[in-house]
């Protein structure tokens, strides 16, 4: 069979895939999210706006990519029902596009014949990428447009580093998450390719720039895409934080509550009826108190949460799902196996870094990335798509023990 219709048919049986989970969940039926929220706001003509803290008002508490296409999809859909399935559907289309950009990218980085196929055929039927296609969330559509920015930024086009920026706007813009992996990539192309390295910064500005534009117009301060960083910090820590949302202690059914479950009054009046921008100041306050009074028991929930980014978040009351742990593991067993076997160049961006062949300058912005993640967010169970791609690139390196640079 042609490598195109191979293509072809794991691309159907990527959406297919993720159409047959999302039915047999009945996924349409599960809660749409502060995505869905938002989305719905602004159908109603309320501004990209959301309810907390007995406050309504301009938030920034989501990237707006997904958001403003729900919105859409409702315009278009008009009820509820059918505008959910359709945009579970479009998760479904993001996962086949996958598939085929997985298989384009590897084509690019590696010379190996396996390597392509290793990534074509784990987009299309890995749980840990299908699973997240059932919800109202942009995690496929953010995978999606992370392969985009990996295929145009492996080439050694000039022309091509506009599309790789445009493409790295849209998925910061869609997952806050990828800001730091991305501004990373773009480091160490600018190692190599500076004025390459400038135009991708620069196209992918372009979008990101009227965003934050806006967050300071709203908040009345300078804000970045998303407003959640202190809450997310805030939630990470403290006296019975297990490094993520969740905390040690549970509900009376068993199910493991967040730290903002456990406000104590005086805690939540302080944050009723104030704006965005002042609850996230508060939040700094409380996060910043602890940190200095506890450095040693934060050090040790920032070693937690790279375990946890790394392999899985075990707290998470779906991670021992023995779906997910199997993924999850075998994933990172390989990515270790990697690490240890590792041929100098094989995961290198072709003609970026071939200066940095010992690795070394790779492994220290692996480093800085891993302590900024830890630091300033929460380890969350949706982050292992994104960590899902990186792993699996140095796994398929290890078919590719030829590579000439």
């Amino acid at each position: 069979m042609k490598p195109r219709r191979i293509i072809a048919l794991l691309t159907a049986i990527a959406v297919l895939a993720r159409v047959a989970a999302t039915l047999y969940a009945d996924a349409a039926t599960l809660p749409g999210g502060e995505d869905r929220a938002i989305a719905q706001n602004l159908s109603q003509r309320l501004g990209f706006s959301f309810a907390a803290f007995s406050y309504h008002g301009p938030t920034s508490s989501r990237a707006p990519v997904y958001p403003m296409l729900l919105a859409g999809i409702d315009a278009i859909a008009g009820s509820d029902k059918a505008a959910t399935f359709a945009a579970l559907v479009i998760n479904a289309l993001a996962g086949g596009a996958s598939v085929i950009l997985a298989y384009a990218v590897a084509r690019r980085l590696f010379a190996s014949k396996i390597a392509p196929w290793l990534m074509a055929v784990f987009f299309a039927i890995w749980p840990t990428q299908v699973y997240p296609a059932i919800y109202q969330q942009p995690l496929s559509l953010a995978v999606m447009l992370l392969l985009g920015v990996l295929y145009f930024a492996a080439s050694r086009k000039p022309h091509q580093a506009v599309p790789a920026g445009l493409l790295a706007g849209a998925a910061v813009l869609s997952e806050s998450i990828l800001l730091i992996p991305l501004v990373l990539l773009i480091a160490l192309i600018a190692a190599r390719r500076p004025v390459y390295a400038l135009t991708v910064l620069l196209a992918a500005m372009c979008l990101v720039t009227p965003w934050i534009y806006r967050n300071a117009i709203v908040h009345r301060q300078p804000s970045a895409i998303t407003n959640n960083v202190w809450p997310d910090v805030f939630s990470g820590n403290g006296p019975d934080a297990t490094g993520s949302l969740h905390l040690i202690a549970k509900d009376p059914d068993g199910r493991p509550l967040a730290r903002l479950d456990r406000l104590s009054p005086i805690e939540s009046d302080q944050l009723k009826r104030q704006p965005e921008s002042v609850r996230n100041a508060q939040f700094r306050k409380w996060s910043l108190q602890w940190i200095g009074d506890n450095p040693l028991a934060y050090a040790k929930l920032c070693a937690i949460r790279v375990a946890k980014l790394l392999w899985l978040d075990w707290d998470h009351p779906l991670a021992l799902h023995w779906l997910n742990l199997a993924s999850r593991s075998v994933l990172f067993a390989g990515f270790i196996f990697a690490l240890v076997h590792r041929h100098p160049r094989a995961t290198d961006l072709p003609g970026m870094v071939s200066a940095f062949a010992s690795g070394r300058v790779l492994g220290i912005m692996l480093a800085i990335g891993l302590v900024l993640a830890s630091a300033f967010t929460i380890s969350e169970a949706r982050s292992a798509v994104f960590v899902d791609v990186a792993q699996l690139l140095a796994v398929a390196s290890l078919a590719d023990r030829k590579r000439e640079q």
